[in-house]
């Protein structure tokens, strides 16, 4: 029997039913304009006061890199289009940072498809203009020191830079690999009837992430690669005073993913769209995981069922201590049929394991996507990307402020609110794989794989546990010592409350 990791483990003396609010407490909702076309993309919290918005509009010919700010109620008081390029502009989520010993932020604004020219813009909370960098490719931005930033230049070779508050760059050191960037098709292999065909799904815009904690950076983005899709997901640690890599995890077919990290602990967390061929109702599912500091992949959970419009577009931890979440943001399909309608979506989390808790969802357009979230304090403020079909040539965006509510007792302690057997991960795999379960109250386990006969291949529990959360391996292997075949295998786990079988796939 292979050897069981018990993750989570805590004395029960009583049984309680989860406490799921569907929508924690609303402190206000303010729908904007956005200019023509308008797509608003990213959002940054101001320390002192208020909030921008950036993103990109038009004027029926061109495109302009944007910017908005409101003030900390969300009302909208100044509105910018970059009027400085000949050609379309563009400005995306992670275009943002903020330098709060000046309340400021620096915004990337570059030119569509080349970004030459582009710039590095500094903006007071008024929208004034203090300095314009020119860097002529494209730049990730994230939030560094009091009074600086970090930008991150994708592509081959991937290179970090450290800027002062002039925009002064006083550190930088290559990442090593590839960070994907720009406009990509998500693509899947489908075999129908035994015939295969490579199938576009979408097109997206690939997004890095840089998160600086203490003396180390966190970098979460794309790169080429995959069993299912042509994209897959990463995030790196790396060492400020060294430039070293501290350790990577990689997140298979996640052909878009977004990262957050918590300050306080260095936990990051992880919120994808991965795609999938094997699923009767879509191809898109939604993939959130927790990744601890040493780079151990804590949970890993994938959203039951597919579809055609699951997009994961934002992340924040919100509050702090035992009542921490994690707020997920994006986009779900509207309906089950196959529809390119959306809602947008919102989700927060237990840090401890992944389960829900509550769930925001709005609806004011044809197509709408949460595409931004930010942290402050026990609140947090979502962005809405609206669409309206109906007024093509106008562009929305809605801000969100909502206060998270405090954790129940059983909530706090961690323990299972249920039995539940997780997808192993990682799925398709070679030589191991994970899989995951948890136990809400004292029961005898039985985990076991078969092969597509039915047929036993490897006994992995079969004792009496007490409630709590549990990682176990499969290092394929028969009684008889052989290696199995590549191939589909089941894995089912059995108590006397509860049986679940979910399905993995090993590739040789």
């Amino acid at each position: 029997m292979n050897a069981l990791r018990f993750v989570v483990l805590a004395a029960m003396s009583f049984i309680a039913t989860a406490g799921f609010a569907q929508e924690p407490d609303s402190v206000w909702e303010n729908l904007f304009e956005f200019g023509r076309e308008g797509a608003p993309s990213g959002v940054q919290l101001l320390p002192r006061n208020g909030l921008f918005v950036n993103g990109w509009s038009n004027d029926g010919t061109t495109g302009y890199a944007t910017l908005a700010g409101f003030t900390s109620g969300g009302v909208r008081e100044w509105f910018h289009q970059d009027s400085t390029f000949t050609g379309h502009s563009i400005s995306f989520s992670r275009h943002l940072a903020v330098i709060p010993r000046d309340n400021a932020v620096v915004w990337f604004e570059g030119a569509r498809g080349s970004y030459d020219p582009s710039w590095i813009v500094k903006l007071t909370a008024d929208g004034t203009e203090q300095w314009r960098l020119p860097v002529n490719r494209l730049s990730f931005l994230g939030n560094h020191t009091d009074s600086g930033f970090v930008s991150v230049l994708p592509g081959n070779n991937p290179i970090v830079f450290f800027h002062g508050p002039n925009g002064t760059v006083w550190r930088q050191f290559p990442l090593g690999g590839t960070l994907e960037f720009g406009i990509h098709q998500i693509m899947v292999s489908r075999e129908v009837n035994g015939v295969t065909s490579v199938e576009t799904i979408q097109s997206i815009e690939s997004i890095v992430t840089p998160v600086v904690v203490g003396n180390y950076l966190f970098v979460g983005g794309q790169y080429q690669g995959g069993v299912a899709s042509t994209l897959s997901y990463l995030v790196a640690k790396y060492d400020i005073t060294t430039g070293q890599q501290v350790w990577i995890q990689r997140f298979v077919d996640v052909a878009k993913g977004q990262m957050g990290v918590d300050t306080e602990t260095g936990d990051s967390y992880i919120f994808g769209t991965k795609v999938v061929n094997n699923e009767p109702t879509g191809v898109l599912k939604l993939v959130r995981a927790h990744i601890d500091p040493n780079g151990g992949l804590v949970w890993y959970r994938e959203a039951p069922g597919a579809s055609y419009n699951n997009w994961a577009s934002a992340i924040t931890v919100v509050g702090s201590g035992a009542s921490k979440q994690v707020v997920l943001g994006g986009a779900i399909q509207r309906g089950a049929a196959h529809t390119i309608q959306t809602d947008a979506r919102a989700w927060g989390v237990k840090p401890s394991n992944g389960d829900s808790l509550w769930s925001v969802t709005r609806g004011d357009g044809a197509n709408c996507s949460f595409q931004g979230a930010i942290q402050s304090g026990d609140e947090f403020v979502l962005l809405e990307q609206i669409w309206v079909s109906a007024q093509i040539g106008i562009g929305y965006g809605k801000l969100l402020k909502f206060r998270a509510r405090p954790l129940s007792v059983r909530e706090l302690s961690g323990l299972p609110e249920a039995f539940r057997l997780h997808q192993n991960y990682p799925n398709p795999f070679n030589p191991s794989t994970t899989i995951k379960f948890e136990i809400m109250s004292r029961s005898p386990v039985r985990l076991a794989v078969y092969d597509l006969l039915g047929r036993e291949v490897s006994m992995l529990v079969n004792e009496t546990l007490e409630s709590g959360v549990y990682k176990t391996t499969w290092n394929p292997s028969t009684s008889s010592g052989q290696a199995p075949a590549s191939g589909t295998y089941f894995y089912r786990l059995t108590s006397d409350k509860f049986v679940e079988t979910r399905k993995m796939a090993l590739l040789r």
